[in-house]
């Protein structure tokens, strides 16, 4: 008799031994996929938001020449646009936001452009565009979880930045 009760308490604390360590280990689990998603979340939020900073400054560094870049408007949305030609045609390129996105635009000049008619680039909230002066600008982006970068912008060209009305 006294065989059988040291076998059922062997087994009753082999059985609570192995809850402990299923527990455990689903725990472990449990709080590891938590950290990993809130780690996504935020390396996809810093991608968006440096991705439409980073893409803005490298487009006017590559046009800055004298008067290529204008701010102006499509239907009442703020947007850059950047002036090129070659030698059969001139060009605009529209830089904006619509519906939740950066967007780009490539026109033939005189052309009146559509929002809907752009490439989305990148998910962002809202972008601003002021000249400060004739030589430098100020583009604020709003990325997808608030969070508000400012971009001052200075032309080494005989830039003047203007406004454009299309």
């Amino acid at each position: 008799m006294k065989k059988t009760s040291h076998s059922v308490l062997d087994i009753f604390f082999t059985l609570a031994l192995f809850c402990v360590f299923s527990a455990t280990a689903l725990a472990v689990v449990v709080i590891g996929a938590d950290v990993y998603r809130k780690t996504t979340k935020s390396m996809e939020d810093n991608f968006n938001g440096l991705t439409a900073t980073s893409y803005i400054t490298q487009k006017l560094h590559q046009n800055d020449t004298e008067n290529a870049v204008s701010i102006g408007k499509i239907e009442d949305i703020p947007s850059l646009i950047i002036s090129q030609s070659n030698a059969d045609q001139s060009f605009c390129t529209y830089i904006y936001e619509y519906d939740g996105n950066l967007q780009e635009q490539l026109v033939i000049d005189n052309t009146k452009p559509s929002l809907s008619g752009g490439q989305s680039i990148v998910a962002i909230n809202s972008l601003d565009i002021v000249a400060i002066n004739d030589k430098a600008i100020q583009i604020d982006i709003v990325d997808t979880q608030k969070n508000k970068k400012t971009m001052l912008i200075a032309f080494r060209s005989s830039q003047k930045v203007g406004e454009k009305n299309d």
